[in-house]
């Protein structure tokens, strides 16, 4: 197994869960977007194989930028959609980075200095 393949997830996993604990609405509203962004995948990969009208591009990258990228992610992996696209991987790469980034600042905005002080007492 690709060390590369072993983090990510485990990556992913450990932030969405930081995210839960200090702020459980953004953990909610990530996991919705997230089922709904691979959904979209889904969909986009069943009407190429179909030869229908497909999703636009920023239409599968919206629901990544306000936090379904976890969805997103597992949905191109699990399709095998737009995975060999660099432009797309690129743009997916900046809207997953922009996210954190602002998910990042809204943790630090919102939540309390002494909660990390007592979360790491208890670490």
């Amino acid at each position: 197994m690709k060390r590369q393949a072993f983090f990510k997830p485990m990556a992913c996993a450990a932030f969405l869960s930081a995210v839960s604990l200090r702020l459980p609405v953004l953990g909610a509203c990530y996991a919705i977007l997230s089922l709904y962004a691979f959904a979209l995948y889904g969909i986009d990969k069943r009407r190429a194989v179909r030869g229908k009208r497909r999703i636009p591009e920023h239409r599968l990258l919206l629901p990544a930028l306000f936090g379904g990228w976890t969805g997103a992610y597992l949905g191109s992996r699990m399709f095998r959609h737009k995975t060999a696209k660099k432009r797309f991987v690129v743009l997916f790469r900046l809207t997953v980075s922009g996210n954190v980034l602002a998910t990042c600042i809204l943790i630090d905005y919102f939540v309390p200095p002494e909660l990390f002080v007592k979360l790491g007492q208890h670490l």
